[in-house]
């Protein structure tokens, strides 16, 4: 019976494809999100469900 879990490292090209792939995404994710807002008329949005959001009850 092992007494500790293994332990393995990740190779640093590993590391560089993961950090380029996860800033393609963010900017994939922004790109969409600009969009969105452009997109958008404010005067469709109804707020009203959010009037008591976030305020404590007494």
């Amino acid at each position: 019976m092992q007494k500790y879990p293994r332990v393995f490292r990740i190779k640093s090209t590993t590391k560089q494809l993961i950090k380029i792939t996860s800033a393609i995404n963010d900017l994939n994710n922004s790109d969409f999100v600009e969009k969105i807002i452009q997109e958008t008329e404010l005067s469709n949005i109804d707020f009203s469900s959010y009037n008591n959001y976030g305020k404590k009850k007494l």
